[in-house]
This record gives structure tokens, C-alpha cells and sequence, in this order.
């Protein structure tokens, strides 16, 4: 027999409860295991060996650097130029101690992991340093070694050791997002076996361009002229200064100037006047041109070959989704070990209560803390994607579609986090959060830049919706399942054209919500902690979007417009499916890493983690509210579950912040001691006003 979306959900509804119930009175609930139980400290260490999983003593090696290191002091009222000086060599500094640019220079996953690792606990510190990380290693030395060949490796010792520094130029002022309409041009010369790179227009200045006051060379991308003929966007090695450092011929270099954030960055802009190059300086991996001016690529198609020249974008991608995160992470531990220790209110005669005892103040915190942990498997999955590198270029090139696929998503998503989660941490903390050295707002204002930079996070989320529609409507007309619908499969048991939407919830004889046992029996909504439940109701919600997507779209096409108009009155479904899609694809992620051998004594609690992001995150969704896919009752029930979750939480809201590993000298200030932080002996020795703090 033929089932419609809504019976197969409803049957699964059913038979999850049932065996959630039946859970519920055979065994009481556990959060932390008996093993960890006697020791918080043991669960908190259990936690970070999950989220971190390698190189976890490279990471407090690092640590300890920041800490005893006196370059590594934060001032926060140190000048622009003087904290851009102070960042370069700090970078330096970590270079010559992990070997950063050797490890990426040699090309081996461990290497990498190690790198990784480095990363990760760097944004623990600082992030103007992990730009610039990303802006050397990540940009400029990733096109020498992606996009290069043979005749570019004279480059890379200079590179790794950061004798030699540069940049990458992609961003213009007047185009972004948009990168395939770049004005920059680079025109070949037969007769003198040059190139050259000319600024246009004052739109087509590069702009924004990390280390772009320190770089010496850059890998500037420009529209290539070969005879006349435009053969789209590639990559060149473009000198900005001489050996003296003075700056290059026919080169202009102005710097950004005081930005609202990420001021230890030196973001620089460029002009080229006809500034002539080597033929050899072309990046010719994926696009080359001879002597005599003949253009030759292993990539015909022009779309594909600037996929595969843009494909350097997606390291730095991928590491924005870690920092986002880590953002986050630094100030909900924060907020909640502040939480712990201030005290506002209570009985008469009783000591005041910490506000952390207060339900409003849960919800206010433990959420952050659950959606850090459930951006980590998918984090770790994009990363193992991203290592996972084939010599083949068309492999290579359906593999980087992937992982900029998801690496788009996710940097979105992790962005809008962190800001949300930072401006709550912020305001949790009262006047605390507005001091810099409590971190949260230095991170806010530094952290608003990963909701653009590397692609704004709109345009994003619609670059992940346009494939997604696509696919989709494949799916509903029965001509193809692509491997990221796969779940589809068990939904459309009948014919894709004729299904009913949406789904009428309160007709029929298999509704659940009208089981009176359902309703009634003891703990009936304990089935709402249950992962696979909650990644079936992502599921319905995904696909029911898409299909009213694509009902839209239709709609719009009917009425003669064009594809741009039609998918422009349905830009705002697209946004919201690929945030679906996205968020089914954490908690799959999720679910996937809860069965990996560093999950087994912690599960009880990831589990309790991973409902409350799930929960929180739909009850959370207007799109999901509007379509209406679980009555009225479910929905109140869910958000009471949420309440449950936090109680059940609450008591371990310090051990799970600490498994984040985040050590206290790059916490805030008020995450220890409050109290002595603000201490007239303190302000005694407190940099933050060059020894004016006190007077």
C-alpha cells in the first residue's frame, strides 16, 4: 500500500514513542556515566578527547606559549599599527615553535591534522592572528601549492618560514560575493612573454586584503586576455615591493584604515598600473598560455575551471566554521562560570541565589552550549572531506563541490551562532560583558566579520539552495536521488506526483496526536530526546519546504517571469531549506559521532546535548512553525522538554564548558574570580590604561 509523508512520520512517531516510554520505566535517567561520576574533572577531560580527538597535547603546548610567553600579553588599548606589528610577529613566533608552514608545505594528513589542531586553539587566543594565519598559509601559500605547478616551488621554503610574505587579492571594491566579475585584468604580452595586470577603474581597487601592508608578492586573481580573446578568471604571482621594501612599479598600496574589529590585521588595498609580470607567474595548474600566446587548460569548461581556481577558498572556509564555533565556545564559558559565582536575589535573611539557578538564565546559556557541541561532528566530517584530496582533477573537482557545498553552509550557520551566542554571553553578563578584557566583546566585534568576509552568509546559504532545488526536483518528479536526498527514500513510498500537501494533521485514523494513550500515558513526551525522532521532523520539515519551493518557483514561471524574477521571489524558501538542510546534516553528523569509541562514557549527556540544540533549534524556526507540521500540543510539549533538558543540565554547566579545554588565561577575566578581577591591587597592575588604571 502507498503511504503519504504524514503516515510514515505519524507510524514513526508511534513507534518511537512507544519505545522511548517503555525506556523510561526500565530504566531511570543518566547524565553522567558511573565511570565519570565520582569525578567531574574526568567527564570534563572524556568531553574534550570528543570534540578535540588530535593532537590535543600540540594544542596545550600552545597554551602554555600564550601563557609565559610575554608576546603573547593581550593589551587592548594598544595602537592600530603597534598591535599589527605585534601580530606579525607573534605569527612568527608560532611558526618557528610548530612549524606551521613546513607541515603544509610537506602535504601529509597528519601534518595537516597537526595544523588543524594548531588552528583550532588558536582562535582560543586571538583571531587577528588566525586571519593572518589563513591570509599567509592559508591563501597565499594554498594558491603556490594548489594552484601552481613545478615551476612555483622555488617559492615555498621563502613562503613557509614567512621570509617571504603575501597575500591573496581577490575581493575588489565593487565586487565581493560576485568574484566572477572581477575588473582586474591581466592581459598577455607575446612579444615581451609578459602579462599585464592593469586596475581598470577605482571599483576594481583590490580591497580588504589581509597582510596586504606586510605582503611583498600576492597572488592576485584577474580577468585573462589572450589575443584578444577573455578566457575568465586566474590567478597571478604580482610583486607589491621590492627587496628594500619600497613599493613595485607601476603598484599603489593604501591601507584600510581603523576597522570596527580585527584591528591586528593589516587589511591594505591595491592598484595596478599596467604592471608587467613574467609569463611563468601565472598559477597554470588548471589554465596556462604558452610563448606564443596559445591558451591551454585540462578544464575546457569555464565554469569548472573557476570552480577549481576559487577551490583555495574553501580551506579558509572550513577553518571560519571552527573559529565561529570556538567564539562561541569562549564566551559561554565565560558567561557561565560568571554565572556560577554572582549572586542576585533570593528569600529575606538567605544568601542571594547564583543566577545561574535561574530558568530564564538556562535558556539563555545552555542552548550555546549545546549547539557548540553539535557543530562538531559536522565540523570534523567537513575537515576529514577537505583532507581527503584526489590527484585526479575531475574527482578533485566533484569532491570540492562537496565540501563547498557543506563548508558554505556550515559558515554560514556557525556565523549567525556565534554572533547570537556572543551578544547573548554579552548581555548575561551584565556590565562584565561589556569590559574588553572579559573577551565577549572584543570577540563580538571581531567575530561580526565572519557574517561576510569569505563570502556573505546570504548569498551563501542561496548558492547551497540553488543546487538543493534542483535536486529536489528531481527527486519529486522520479528522475534521480542525489546522494544528499538519500533520506527522501523512505519518506516517498508513493508516486512523487501525488502525494497530498500539505499534510492534513487532524484527519485520518492513523494520527498519532489523537492516540488518547499517546496523550495520556506517563512520560509520553520522553520521545522528543530521541535523536532519530528528532532528525525524522528535520527531515519532514526539509523536504516540506522544498517542496513548497518549488510550488512557488512554478508559480512564478507560470506568470511568464524570468528565472531570475522567479527565483527571486523565492530566494527567502531557498534560505530557509538550506538552513534545514544544513541543520539535518549536523544532526545526522551528530548521531553518526555519538557511536565513535571517545563518545561511549560520555553518551548519556552528548545525547541530552544534542536534543536540546535539536529542539531548541526547530521550537526556534518561524519556517517550521508557519508549515505546521506537528499540532499545537506537540509543539507546547517540546518546548516544556526543552525545560526538562535544562534542568537535567544545569548541575553539569561548568564540566561541560570545561571540556570545551579552554584554559582560564583566555577566558575571561571574570570566569575565575569576579570579585578579585576588579580588586584595587589588581587595577594596580592592570595594563589596560599603560599604568593609569589606578590613580
Amino acid at each position: 500500500t502507498q503511504s503519504t509523508w504524514g503516515d510514515f512520520i505519524f507510524l514513526n512517531f508511534q513507534k518511537m514513542h512507544r519505545v522511548r516510554a517503555l525506556q523510561c520505566h526500565l530504566a531511570p535517567l543518566t547524565i553522567i556515566p558511573e565511570s565519570c561520576a565520582s569525578s567531574s574533572m574526568s567527564t570534563s577531560k572524556a568531553l574534550r578527547i570528543w570534540l578535540d580527538r588530535y593532537h590535543i597535547d600540540a594544542r596545550d603546548e600552545l597554551f602554555t606559549l600564550t601563557q609565559t610567553d610575554p608576546l603573547f600579553c593581550h593589551d587592548y588599548s594598544i595602537p592600530m599599527h603597534e598591535l599589527q606589528e605585534i601580530t606579525w610577529r607573534r605569527l612568527k613566533r608560532i611558526n618557528e615553535v610548530f612549524k606551521y608552514g613546513q607541515n603544509l608545505m610537506a602535504m601529509e594528513e597528519d601534518k595537516s591534522l597537526y595544523n588543524l589542531a594548531i588552528c583550532d586553539a588558536l582562535y582560543y587566543f586571538d583571531t587577528s592572528i588566525i586571519v593572518r594565519v589563513g591570509a599567509q598559509f592559508g591563501l597565499w601559500f594554498g594558491t603556490l601549492l594548489f594552484l601552481g605547478t613545478d615551476r612555483h616551488t622555488r617559492y615555498y621554503e621563502r613562503v613557509a618560514s614567512m621570509e617571504l610574505a603575501g597575500c591573496f587579492a581577490l575581493t575588489e571594491l565593487g565586487h565581493g560575493s560576485n568574484a566572477r566579475a572581477i575588473e582586474t585584468t591581466a592581459t598577455y604580452n607575446p612579444a615581451s612573454q609578459t602579462f599585464v595586470v592593469h586596475t581598470p577603474t577605482e571599483s576594481a581597487q583590490k580591497y580588504l586584503i589581509g597582510n596586504g601592508l606586510t605582503a611583498e608578492m600576492s597572488t592576485v586573481f584577474a580577468q585573462l586576455f589572450v589575443n584578444g580573446v577573455h578566457y575568465g578568471v586566474h590567478a597571478f604571482i604580482v610583486p607589491l615591493r621590492n627587496p628594500d621594501r619600497t613599493v613595485y612599479k607601476g603598484v599603489k598600496i593604501a591601507s584600510c584604515g581603523h576597522k570596527m574589529g580585527l584591528n591586528g590585521v593589516d587589511n591594505g588595498r591595491f592598484w595596478f598600473d599596467n604592471v608587467e609580470i613574467p609569463r611563468e607567474n601565472l598559477l597554470n595548474k588548471y589554465g596556462d598560455v604558452t610563448v606564443e600566446g596559445v591558451y591551454e587548460s585540462p578544464i575546457p569548461d569555464n565554469d569548472m575551471r573557476f570552480a577549481a581556481t576559487l577551490s583555495a577558498l574553501v580551506v579558509g572556509r572550513v577553518m571560519m566554521v571552527q573559529g565561529a564555533n570556538n567564539m562561541a565556545k569562549i564566551g559561554v564559558a565565560t558567561a557561565i562560570k560568571y554565572a556560577e559565582q554572582r549572586r542576585q536575589f533570593g528569600k529575606l535573611n538567605e544568601p542571594e541565589r547564583k543566577i545561574m539557578e535561574y530558568t530564564s538564565h538556562q535558556r539563555k546559556l545552555l542552548p550555546i552550549v549545546a549547539q557548540c557541541y553539535a557543530f562538531i561532528p559536522a565540523i570534523h566530517h567537513l575537515a576529514g572531506l577537505m583532507l581527503d584530496r584526489s590527484d585526479d582533477v575531475a574527482e578533485q573537482f566533484k569532491r570540492t563541490k562537496e565540501i563547498h557545498f557543506l563548508a558554505s553552509g556550515l559558515k554560514s550557520l556557525s556565523g549567525w551562532h556565534m554572533a547570537s551566542s556572543l551578544q547573548s554571553c554579552r548581555e548575561a553578563c551584565g556590565g562584565q560583558g561589556f569590559k574588553s578584557n572579559n573577551r565577549i566583546g572584543i570577540l563580538k566585534a571581531d567575530g561580526d566579520a565572519w557574517l561576510t568576509f569569505e563570502g556573505d552568509n546570504s548569498v551563501l546559504m542561496q548558492q547551497v539552495g540553488k543546487p538543493l532545488m534542483k535536486d529536489y526536483e528531481k527527486l519529486f518528479t522520479g528522475s534521480k536521488i542525489s546522494k544528499k536526498l538519500l533520506f527522501a527514500s523512505r519518506h516517498l513510498k508513493c508516486n512523487p506526483l501525488q502525494f497530498p500537501f500539505p499534510v492534513v494533521w487532524d484527519d485520518g485514523d492513523n494520527q498519532w496526536a489523537k492516540d488518547s494513550s499517546l496523550d495520556k500515558a506517563e512520560g509520553s513526551y520522553e520521545y522528543m530526546t530521541d535523536l532519530q525522532w528528532l532528525e525524522t521532523v528535520m527531515e519532514a520539515r526539509e523536504l516540506f519546504i522544498f517542496d513548497l519551493l518549488l510550488k512557488r518557483y512554478a508559480a512564478a514561471k507560470a506568470d511568464a517571469r524570468s528565472d531570475f524574477d522567479a527565483w527571486n521571489v523565492c530566494s527567502d524558501l531557498a534560505a530557509d531549506g538550506s538552513k534545514a538542510h544544513i541543520e539535518r546534516h549536523i544532526l545526522k553528523c551528530f548521531r553518526a559521532d555519538l557511536e565513535i569509541p571517545s563518545a561511549a562514557a560520555i553518551r548519556p549527556m552528548l545525547i541530552k546535548l544534542g536534543a536540546l540544540w535539536a529542539l531548541w533549534t526547530l521550537t526556534h524556526d518561524s519556517r517550521f512553525l508557519a508549515l505546521q507540521l506537528l499540532p499545537v500540543g506537540v509543539m507546547s510539549a517540546m518546548d516544556e522538554q526543552i525545560n526538562v533538558l535544562l534542568t537535567q543540565l544545569r548541575p553539569h554547566a561548568e564540566t561541560l564548558v570545561d571540556g570545551f579545554g579552554i584554559p582560564d588565561h583566555l577566558l575571561g577575566v571574570c570566569a575565575k574570580d569576579y570579585v578579585h578581577a576588579n580588586s584595587y591591587q589588581k587595577a594596580l597592575t592592570s595594563s589596560s590604561f599603560h599604568g593609569k588604571a589606578a590613580l
